[in-house]
């Protein structure tokens, strides 16, 4: 039996009943599915529901933990305050007892100071009452000095007026001249005394106006000290109150450690809880990233499969029109040879003819491939010649250009050199990716992975190892590079021409491309190539990055971009190493540590590699404008994570080689010992981690472990778009270089004014000459003046000498005159002379004469003034009574 079913647009089919049956079988099942999908639906909607609880859950959980750690912070600033005040508080006490002590030394300090300040009082006292009175006894000395000095006058005046009478008195003016001399001693002793007290007094003063003055600083001391006591006072008054204050924190701080610990109960519970929504947020997160990495493999898949066809088909259109040439070409001569042929014929029928038969030879057969491969290649020669006259007049436009230019434009240091810098970076990263694509053509990875006899009996292993470090030191020399180019298209003038100076020992590692290049065009490049000149240039340049550029602005992108493809290279080269250690191991100890190890190594590269093409999925593409964006400690880690590369690739690197080393001494089924290969591991990790060394074992697997955690940051970063630029577009700062091409410009314009100013100048000089030339007229006119005035004085001279001999004949008759004079004064002084001289004769004679006069005649005049005694004698018996 069959039922009929129609369908739109159709003639209604007819199915059997076994049809039928499965179609009913088919709508239950889809019944069923359909229910399945709403209970399932209904699940992920309260999985939805509990999810959101779970987020109010964590946000509780997240600020309970916050709140717990401000009351650990909390109690560690009381724990520290209270630390710093019972410092504090014993400082105080320190600085209280010291204060103390100063005061009582300043106390008995200032007891034995009011002693000397009193006993200096009463020795000024006593010397002041001694100073009174030989001030009193220098009044009355004065006195009795101007009596005998009156008397002395008055005994002149008689011997004046008594004549020969008076000069009887003499032995009275002897003893009076006797007396005034003791006088005068004594008035000269009471001088000095009354000098030596006065220095006695002063000195006093001196010492009083000390003493006062140490005084004075004692009581500021005293101020001092009492103040800074009363401050310490008031510190310990504060302090104690801090202390209390101090106390009841603490009991603060032990009902929060109370709540503490209730907190973390709850926390451990709240724990306890997002581990389980965890897991199941784990669980959903793997099945759907599995679900779009399989999508996404499936479009790569796709596209790769577009790729090909397009390819395919790009390779069949173009052998389409290879064989239309190349049936156009066989036409063509097919046509040319039974022109041949016919031309042959005639030519045979008429030597038959002539009876000149020879054997014809058959005709050759033309090669059309190599034909076309000439054409092809004298095409390419063309285009090669065409190139060629380009860059020869590219070059010469160059040159005639800088034939233009200043000199200090070809200085080392110069603008050329900063241009040559410019173009040194980029072509040497050219350079660089065009070494590593042919060495990638070059050394292809076999398919299915190495065997033994590609790594024992051929040198397949070793090229492949030396392929995959030399692209791995390019990666990096790239990397490098990328950043010189952000850096010198984004720096200052100032360090732009500062770099440019370094222009020769920066072209010197160019060479080293440029020899692997070398090798590389004359098929020489393999494993015993020394990459020792490649790495140099490395070293090079990244202690120039440091020490110039180091400040500037990164590209996120590019180095993001960079690290990828050094992980890339460094992935490629560990991959190779551990298949040829696998290679090497002695059969039979696969359970071996050294084995445990290996396995462990290329997983965890195959879990980077991963990561990595996570991270490259989610990388903006060349086309697009998004662009990237993190901060210096992204930048950190990804320096981190090429430092961990590095080590890995010359740990595997130096142990793959000393095992090759080793295996060679072998047979070709023989392998090596676990036991040397772990010997082995545990020197080359010594020399490669060095102080950082904790074992191959620990130490590679750690650096392992440590890029696995920093790739999985920076992909979970990515797929969130955590360094995606959300700010607007940011201006691209001026190239140095066009800042530098302005600044030429404006010289050069500049020069050209200064060409206008000149001509300014010249017609100024121009007007300048006119001017001079008039000058030089007037200074004609004032020359033939001057001639004038220089005969007016010659006339003026001659007058002038004749005033001056008829002057010195004055002046002679003058000194004459004089000369006469002078004769006459000595004359007079001779007479004035002989006078004196007369008169000292004279006076010797009378002194003679009043010597001869006797004894008696004194005695005589001694007794007649005896009734009336005068002045004279009143003084003499003073004296003699004194005396």
């Amino acid at each position: 039996e069959s039922t009929p079913v129609s369908t739109p647009g159709s003639t209604p089919l007819s199915f059997s009943a076994a049809q039928q049956a499965e179609i009913e079988q088919a709508h239950r099942e889809k019944g069923e599915l359909e229910a399945k999908v709403k209970d399932l639906e209904e699940k992920l909607d309260t999985i939805k529901v509990k999810r959101l609880e779970d987020k109010n859950k964590l946000k509780e959980f997240e600020k309970s933990k916050i709140e717990i750690q401000k009351l650990q912070e909390f109690k560690s600033k009381m724990q520290e305050a209270k630390n710093d005040l019972e410092k504090q508080l014993k400082e105080a006490k320190k600085e209280a007892k010291e204060a103390l002590d100063a005061k009582e030394q300043f106390e008995e300090e200032m007891k034995d100071v009011t002693e000397t300040i009193e006993i200096a009082t009463l020795d000024k006292e006593m010397a002041e009452e001694k100073c009174e009175a030989q001030q009193v006894e220098i009044d009355q000395l004065t006195e009795k000095l101007e009596e005998a000095q009156t008397d002395l006058e008055l005994l002149k005046n008689e011997i004046a007026t008594s004549g020969t009478e008076g000069a009887a008195t003499s032995f009275q003016v002897k003893q009076m001249e006797e007396q005034n001399n003791r006088l005068r001693d004594a008035l000269v002793k009471m001088r000095d005394l009354s000098q030596s007290e006065k220095q006695e007094n002063q000195k006093l003063q001196k010492e009083i106006d000390k003493a006062n003055s140490q005084l004075k600083t004692l009581t500021q001391q005293k101020e001092k000290l009492s103040k800074e006591v009363e401050e310490a006072e008031a510190t310990v008054d504060e302090l104690k109150e801090q202390v209390d204050a101090a106390l009841g924190a603490e009991e603060m701080v032990e009902h929060l450690t109370e709540r503490n610990l209730q907190q973390e109960e709850r926390i451990q519970e709240l724990e306890e809880q997002v581990t389980d929504l965890e897991a199941m947020h784990e669980m959903d997160e793997e099945m759907q990233e599995s679900a779009r990495d399989i999508e996404i493999e499936m479009r790569e898949e796709i596209d790769m499969a577009n790729s090909k066809t397009r390819e395919f088909q790009r390779k069949l259109e173009a052998s389409q029109e290879m064989i239309a040439d190349l049936q156009h070409t066989i036409n063509k001569y097919r046509d040319l040879t039974t022109q041949l042929r016919e031309k042959n014929e005639d030519l045979a029928e008429q030597t038959a003819e002539m009876g000149k038969q020879e054997p014809t030879t058959p005709v050759e057969m033309f090669d059309f491939k190599t034909k076309f491969a000439e054409v092809k290649a004298h095409a390419k020669q063309i285009d090669m010649e065409l190139r060629k006259l380009e860059v020869q007049q590219a070059n010469q436009h160059v040159n005639l250009l800088c034939a233009f230019m200043p000199d200090n434009f070809h200085r080392r240091g110069g603008d050329h050199d900063c241009i040559q810098v410019l173009l040194l970076i980029p072509r040497m990263v050219c350079k660089a990716q065009l070494l590593a694509d042919q060495v990638r053509e070059k050394f292809e990875i076999p398919q299915g992975g190495l065997d033994r006899t590609q790594v024992v009996r051929s040198h397949v292993g070793e090229q492949l190892g030396f392929a995959n470090h030399l692209i791995y030191s390019l990666a990096i020399f790239q990397s490098i590079l990328h950043k010189y180019d952000k850096a010198l298209n984004s720096c200052s003038v100032d360090l732009y021409t500062k770099v440019g100076t370094l222009y020769p020992e920066m072209a010197l590692h160019e060479r080293a491309l440029d020899h692997l290049i070398d090798l590389l065009k004359k098929d020489q490049l393999d494993e015993t190539v020394s990459l020792e000149s490649l790495n140099k240039a490395i070293a090079f340049y990244q202690h120039l990055y440091s020490v110039h550029l180091m400040n500037e602005v990164v590209d996120c992108t590019t180095l993001l971009g960079d690290h990828l493809r050094i992980t890339a290279a460094a992935q490629d080269s560990v991959q190779t190493d551990l298949n040829r250690l696998k290679v090497l191991l002695h059969p039979g100890q696969e359970t071996s540590d050294f084995a445990i190890l290996l396995k462990d190594l290329e997983t965890s590269n195959g879990d980077c590699r991963q990561f990595a093409k996570k991270i490259k999925r989610h990388m903006p593409g060349e086309d697009s404008s998004r662009t990237l964006s993190f901060g210096q400690e992204v930048q950190d880690s990804l320096a981190d994570c090429a430092k961990h590369l590095d080590r890995l690739v010359r740990c595997l690197q130096d142990i793959t080689a000393g095992a090759m080393s080793q295996a060679a001494l072998l047979g070709d089924n023989e392998g090596i010992q676990a036991k040397k290969l772990e010997e082995l591991a545990f020197k080359v990790s010594d020399q490669v981690y060095g102080k950082d060394d904790t074992g191959p074992f620990e130490a590679m697997r750690m650096s392992f472990s440590l890029l696995i955690i920093a790739m999985n940051k920076l992909s979970t970063a990515m797929m969130e778009g955590e360094y995606d630029f959300q700010g607007p577009p940011e201006l691209k700062p001026q190239p140095p270089v066009a800042v530098r091409a302005t600044k030429v410009k404006g010289e050069i314009l500049d020069s050209e004014g200064m060409g206008l100013k000149l001509e300014d100048r010249e017609t100024v000089i121009r007007e300048l000459k006119k001017s001079l030339k008039i000058k030089s007229e007037e200074l004609s006119e004032t020359n033939v003046r001057i001639g004038l005035l220089e005969k007016k004085l010659d006339n003026a001279t001659k007058e002038s000498d004749s005033k001056t001999e008829y002057l010195k004949v004055q002046l002679e008759e003058t000194n004459e005159a004089l000369r006469k004079k002078e004769e006459e004064f000595e004359r007079t002084m001779d007479a004035l002379q002989a006078d004196i001289d007369s008169l000292e004769a004279e006076k010797a004679e009378l002194k003679l004469r009043l010597n001869q006069m006797s004894k008696r005649s004194l005695l005589e005049g001694l007794t007649r003034h005896t009734a009336a005694p005068s002045g004279i004698a009143a003084v003499v018996a003073g004296a003699a009574s004194g005396g």
